[in-house]
């Protein structure tokens, strides 16, 4: 191995470990539940590149590439539902129970086919059935990060603070980058190491290391929201699609009256949802029309649902 190698290594070592420490510090608290699945996804992210490591100082097998390979299986699927966790406690709309009966029906499978990829090995030295199941759960676990990334950035409208959106849009958007690269160099990545080894072996600890750097900026970036209970803080509870066809108003026109409901200027409207106080103005004027009433009270108290005392600080007027 090249000094590069080797030095990419060390630096993916201790980037890991500085990631970790700074998560663990920030674990506990009111959104400990929240932040320890993360804390488990960094760590099982970061425990393939330290098996990858390893592996590559010991004498090379047949068995000790099947054991090699079946760890990082099950550490890739291990950070996939740690985050998936992540994800269920922060925006996905589903019970614990139903959360946890999904996954369960997702593992199951892949346990009894990883059996039987070790049973094909024992008994042929082959490993086809294993291989395939390699290939189909790198493009499930790349397709399932990449949209949790998206994901993730659409549900930050249901956020009150600004400051706690703003951090999950930008981990919404790390993750989607990330996995659409490594997505990439899954695809062209044999053909790059065959023209150049030294970069092929370098690509996983550089990329582990990116990631831990970008995340650990991250968590410093936005400690005050993770040491405090404004990620878990949500906006009242969303106007049903059903109400929102009835008056022919879009998704988008539906959250800015979400917004009114909560008293919030356009200005600050404006401000939760990325978007132009131009834009807020004519998205209003046009609910306005649709639903022909003439101010913000009249418009709360055509969707009840929307906040629980309508006509608590809110401007009368659209502009």
């Amino acid at each position: 191995m090249s000094w590069l190698g080797k030095g990419l290594d060390v630096l993916a070592v201790l980037s890991a470990a500085w990631l970790l420490a700074l998560l663990i510090r920030r674990a506990s608290g009111k959104t400990a539940e929240l932040k320890r699945p993360l804390l488990i996804a960094v760590l099982f992210f970061n425990g393939m590149d330290l098996v990858v490591i390893v592996a590559s100082r010991l004498p090379r097998t047949a068995v000790l590439s099947m054991a090699e390979d079946t760890v990082i299986f099950g550490l890739k699927f291990g950070w996939l539902f740690a985050f998936l966790t992540f994800l269920h406690r922060f925006a996905l709309p589903l019970g614990k129970r139903l959360f946890h009966r999904l996954v369960a029906a997702a593992v199951l499978p892949v346990i009894l086919l990883l059996a039987g990829g070790w049973l094909e090995f024992l008994l042929t030295s082959k490993r086809g059935l294993f291989n395939n199941l390699q290939y189909v759960s790198d493009y499930v676990v790349f397709f399932a990060m990449i949209g949790a990334g998206f994901y993730l950035r659409y549900r930050t409208s249901v956020l009150v603070s600004r400051e706690a959106a703003k951090a999950m849009i930008v981990l919404g958007g790390l993750t989607a980058s990330i996995f659409l690269v490594l997505g990439l160099w899954w695809i062209v990545g044999d053909s790059v190491s065959h023209i150049a080894p030294a970069f092929g072996a370098a690509f996983i600890p550089l990329c582990a290391s990116v990631i831990n750097v970008g995340l650990g900026v991250w968590v410093l970036r936005f400690s005050k929201v993770l040491a405090g209970p404004e990620l878990m803080r949500f906006a009242p509870r969303r106007i049903s699609e059903n109400i929102l066809s009835r008056w022919g108003i879009s998704r988008r026109e539906g959250e800015i009256i979400e917004l009114v409901a909560q008293g919030l200027s356009n200005q600050e409207i404006a401000d939760r949802l990325f978007i132009s106080l131009f834009t807020v103005k004519k998205h209003l004027n046009n609910v306005f029309l649709k639903t022909g009433v003439t101010n913000r009270v009249q418009l709360v108290r055509l969707f009840p649902g929307s906040v629980s005392n309508p006509a608590a600080g809110l401007d009368m007027s659209a502009s």
